[in-house]
């Protein structure tokens, strides 16, 4: 090794590392006694990482290393070695191979009780081993695609992030913010301006709300608390066909996201909802069992979740809760249109309201415990094992779904629009079906203490049971019941206020502790006015089992209607008076 022409007989001062350079940062190697052209520096071929010789103010050479922003931390394929050939005056060349690792931009609390972690200083280079002391230099330097990772040494150790001073720029795009500890984490007593996309993971939002106004950004929460809620501007809207802004918030390795609003006197409720989305295009998702929205003051009569743009949508997954703790207040009001989508055993102990014209909802596996569900939108499925529970549903959309879901108290007002049930068990409910659509009711659905009121336009039921109530068709419409079993009747099976009815196969059979008397209880009931035209058609249907005696029989109206009675002659009918 030669020698230091500064120091003749000391050999050269040739270190190896590894060094650490942040990201967006730059790392001075020294040369002592060498000139620009004695330098050449030989690196990895694609790495982002560049080495040069470079002459510093002060006349100094240096090798610098530069990490561009965004560059990705640590080593480079099988390790980042650069190598530095140099050449001092008649000297050989000689050749020094320097390891040189990318370091996330850090920051640490002032003070440490534990040698092991670094003390923060805002004049440190912010890498892992010399970190920032605060969140505001930590974010002065960082550029787009970089990672800013802060440290918590305790409770009682004031962290990087606990000075409310506020950014001098808004947090680039593409900018990731962690904390680096086990389960702690770092309060952000500041407010987070958002420059574009950003990946937020083990922080508790204490400072102000989290506003998203940059429109297409993604922003994910990842284990973060926020206290005073979110809003997703109108800034933020994208126009038709455009990509559009999104926010995810999911779970942790030990807890969830947490969104809730701490009411502050002097700011309109409407703008401390907890989760505000006033964007066009925007679509929020959150994600897993210990992920929650919560509107839990119980001074403010305001929403958990509010919705009021157009072509938005909305996930609940993997269990993840939306609470409201006010009595009667919604937790979860759509306003626009919005696509809202509900899976894997979400729970509901809170209003549901649903009034965009143009929006769509989902449930799957979902647990409606007395919490109402209003829907006025265009089409409402409920599928796959929900329950509803003294649930009232109150529809006034386009098309409602239901299938394998069991409604037990309560039950279904519809006012308009058509209906599609199959494969669900209602008890103890009611079912009235008004308006001027179709309700197809299909194979597997059974009807217990559950009465239908029928007032639409076509009702058709097939393979499907009725027992302890019956149906009531009060309009002018048409019905076919196909292979229907009405057990247990007390006062009638089937009433036919007005209509035309179609009985194709099925079977009739009253409560049979009801003694039989001229007042019922009827198999069939019609009692339509005078001014209408009503007709029943039988083939094939069996009252009791067998022919139907006197006390079991198909009643016609008074003489004065103009119903008539139509039956196959295999099938015997009984006319009563």
């Amino acid at each position: 090794m030669p020698d230091d022409p500064a120091n003749p007989g000391t050999p050269l001062d040739c270190p190896s590392g590894p060094f650490a350079v942040r990201q967006g940062g730059f790392l001075d190697l020294s040369a002592p006694g060498a000139r620009v052209e004695d330098i050449t520096v030989q690196g990895v071929p694609g790495d982002p990482v560049t080495a040069a010789p470079f002459r510093k103010p002060d006349g100094t050479v240096v090798v610098r290393v530069s990490a561009p922003h965004g560059t990705m931390s640590g080593d480079f394929g099988d390790g980042r070695i650069f190598k530095i050939t140099t050449k001092l005056g008649d000297n050989d060349p000689f050749d020094r191979f320097v390891h040189v690792i990318v370091s996330y931009i850090t920051a640490a609390p002032k003070v440490s009780g534990d040698p092991q972690n670094p003390v923060g200083d805002d004049s440190n280079d912010g890498v892992l081993a010399r970190p920032y002391a605060s969140f505001q230099q930590a974010a002065s330097v960082a550029g787009p695609g970089d990672t800013i990772r802060l440290r918590n040494y305790g409770d009682s150790v004031p962290g990087p992030g606990q000075d409310p001073k506020p950014l001098d720029k808004p947090l680039p795009n593409g900018i990731t913010v962690s904390c680096d500890d086990d389960g702690r984490a770092v309060m952000m007593a500041m407010a987070l301006p958002l420059q574009g996309d950003a990946f937020l993971e083990g922080l508790d939002l204490a400072g102000s709300r989290l506003v998203i106004s940059t429109p297409g950004s993604h922003v994910t929460l990842r284990q973060v608390t926020v206290e005073q809620g979110i809003t997703i501007s109108t800034d933020a809207s994208v126009p038709p066909g455009a990509k559009g802004t999104t926010l995810d918030m999911v779970d942790g390795t030990s807890n969830g996201t947490a969104v809730s609003t701490k009411i502050v006197s002097g700011v309109p409720l409407a703008m401390q909802i907890p989760l505000l989305v006033q964007a066009d295009g925007a679509a929020v998702t959150i994600t897993g069992n210990t992920s929650h929205i919560d509107m839990d003051d119980l001074t403010a009569n305001i929403e958990a979740v509010r919705f009021e743009g157009e072509r938005q949508s909305f996930q609940i997954l993997m269990a993840a809760r939306i609470q409201d703790n006010f009595p009667g207040a919604p937790v979860i009001h759509i306003k626009g249109s919005t696509n809202l989508f509900v899976d894997s055993f979400a729970r509901f102990i809170s209003p549901v309201t649903i009034e965009g014209s143009g929006s769509t909802a989902t449930f799957n596996q979902v647990n409606f415990a007395s919490a109402p569900l209003t829907f006025q939108g265009d089409e409402l499925k409920i599928l796959s094992n929900s329950l509803l529970s003294d649930t009232l549903v109150t529809f006034a959309g386009r098309l409602l779904t239901i299938y394998d879901t069991e409604i037990t108290g309560q039950g279904i007002e519809q006012s308009a629009g058509d209906a599609v049930i199959g494969t669900t068990a209602l008890t103890g409910a009611h079912y009235t079906f008004g308006g001027t659509g179709t309700l197809t009711i299909k194979s597997g659905t059974t009807f217990k203490d559950t009465p239908l009121k029928f007032q639409g336009h076509a009702l058709s039921i097939t393979d499907a049971a009725f027992d302890g109530q019956g149906i009531e068709q009060l309009s002018e419409s048409t019905s076919t019941l196909q292979n229907v079993a009405i057990t247990g009747y007390t006062d009638f099976g089937y009433h036919l206020g007005m209509g035309k009815l179609d009985i194709q196969a099925g079977s009739f059979a009253r409560n049979v502790n009801v003694p039989p008397s001229a007042a019922g209880p009827w198999a069939l009931l019609v009692d339509a006015p005078g001014d209408t035209d009503s007709s029943v058609e039988s083939q094939g249907t069996l009252f009791d089992g067998s022919p139907p005696p006197a006390e079991v029989c198909m009643c016609v109206g008074p003489k004065s209607c103009t119903s008539v009675l139509s039956a196959t002659t295999d099938v015997p009918v009984s006319i009563c008076q």
